[in-house]
């Protein structure tokens, strides 16, 4: 994913790099060695080409060529990947709670009482520390465990799950949730929250820099401010996890999207298209900045596939497993399995995530009650396993099987070499959709290895 950042970065080093060589009196050899490096590159990079050539791409000196190219955006995207997940880290759960309407419980509520006890009491037999306790006025049950770790971590329990569930009920949730804190999943978690975050940061730095879109401009600006300013508002930093996370797959109606938009809304995003519209011959003026319009949108798609098909399985796959094995402990605690089978079977039913709360739904017991994939974060895979095998293996430590009660919720299958293997429809379909995601991902990289070159060779130019 670094390949898009790479357009940008990597002409920018060699240019300071080059120029810092040429002010230091003497270095006139390290300037010329730096300027021969960066001018073989393009012809590395085209041995890939020969007819003589059987290795392709795989040939060292092609490779080493793509290394220079894209490297830099690499260094570059790891970097920010370790920054947001510092800074989050730092900014603790207040703006997180905030942003989810979470409040403390009422005193004189006999229920919100209650689960303040039964969290106490879950939080001395897993010697995890203590919790904070916050309610959601919600009519869907559902319940999360948020923080960045088991020293800093609130519990945030819905009046809907407390509406309907009882008390052992209520129990194996909670202390499915003190199992989480207690196995270190909120530190995975913000690992992982940042690896969505930094593509976010990606595709605004595409829509703002290609794309010409003022919004997604005081977007990036307003990410980079949170992420490299001195004061840490935890406010701010739910905001800014809205924005990288809960809309990366905004496409925006400004700048050179207006262009595409419906001219007809009343939204004051189109008017840049409608003035473009209006007068034809501005197209000339746009014309160099149309290309690279093209450009980021096959390389946001470069993006977009990445995280669909590898980066956002591969996380999720992490998250899952770690669903199973809070479902595990939850049993050892309580000794109660079946008190969790019913839980989770009621909350297949009952329960469902708030429409705000989208982004979010890796922190919840279950996610949503409408079988949808995590769009926003895995792509073609959920954050939660599917309910009738976390069913199935709550049978197996001694609960009672209620997966013919719930295997038809809607909950998404889940995707497993099985099915591929045993299945030729979804094998077919799995195979197409394959190879039209290799093209692709060959359509979107040549444009950013091509364009890093043309920014290589005007550097070279320069210098």
């Amino acid at each position: 994913m670094g390949a898009p950042l790479a357009v940008l970065i990597t002409p920018a080093l060699v240019l300071i790099v080059g120029l810092v060589l040429k002010s230091i009196p003497g270095n006139e050899s390290a300037s010329a060695a730096l300027v021969q490096l960066i001018g073989s590159v393009p012809g590395w990079i085209g041995i890939a080409f020969d007819e003589e050539n059987p290795c392709g791409f795989l040939h060292p000196r092609t490779l080493l060529g793509l290394q220079l190219l894209l490297l830099p955006g690499m260094i570059v995207l790891f970097g920010i990947w370790l920054a947001l997940r510092a800074r989050f880290w730092r900014a603790g759960v207040g703006g997180l709670l905030s942003s989810l309407g979470a409040r403390a419980p009422r005193r004189d509520d006999v229920e919100e009482i209650q689960i303040g006890n039964v969290i106490e009491e879950m939080t001395i037999a897993s010697g995890c520390p203590e919790l904070l306790v916050f309610l959601l006025d919600a009519d869907s049950a559902n319940a999360a465990a948020i923080g960045v770790s088991e020293n800093e971590a609130a519990v945030v329990v819905s009046r809907g799950l407390l509406d309907g569930l009882g008390r052992d009920e209520t129990q194996a949730v909670v202390a499915h949730l003190i199992g989480s804190v207690a196995n270190g999943d909120l530190r995975i978690l913000a690992s992982l929250n940042a690896v969505f975050q930094s593509v976010g940061l990606v595709l605004l730095a595409l829509d703002a820099v290609f794309a010409l879109s003022p919004s997604a401009a005081r977007d990036v600006v307003r990410a980079l401010r949170f992420l490299l300013g001195a004061r840490l508002d935890p406010v701010a930093a739910a905001a800014v996890e809205e924005l990288l996370v809960g809309r990366i797959l905004l496409l925006r109606e400004d700048g050179l999207h207006g262009l595409t938009s419906d001219l007809r809304k009343p939204q004051p995003e189109t008017r840049f298209g409608r003035f473009v519209k209006r007068f034809p011959p501005f197209y000339v003026v746009l014309v160099p900045f149309l290309l690279l319009y093209v450009v980021s949108l096959l390389l946001r798609w470069q993006v977009w596939l990445l995280r669909l098909l590898l980066a956002g399985p591969m996380v999720m796959g992490v998250w899952r497993s770690r669903r199973y094995l809070a479902d595990a402990v939850s049993v050892e605690l309580t000794r109660n399995p079946d008190a969790l089978a019913r839980a989770l079977e009621k909350l297949s039913v009952e329960g469902d995530l708030l429409s705000r709360a989208r982004w979010a739904e890796p922190l919840f017991v279950v996610g949503s009650s409408r079988g949808t994939w995590s769009e926003e974060l895995g792509g073609v895979v959920g954050s939660h396993p599917p309910l009738p095998k976390r069913l199935q293996r709550i049978a197996a430590m001694g609960g009672v099987d209620l997966t013919e009660k719930a295997k038809f919720r809607g909950t998404p299958a889940e995707l497993t070499l099985k099915t591929f293997v045993t299945s030729p429809l979804v094998f077919t379909i799995a195979s197409l959709f394959f190879l039209i995601a290799v093209i692709s991902m060959g359509l979107a990289a040549i444009p950013a290895i091509g364009l890093t070159l043309l920014g290589l060779k005007l550097v070279l130019a320069l210098l």
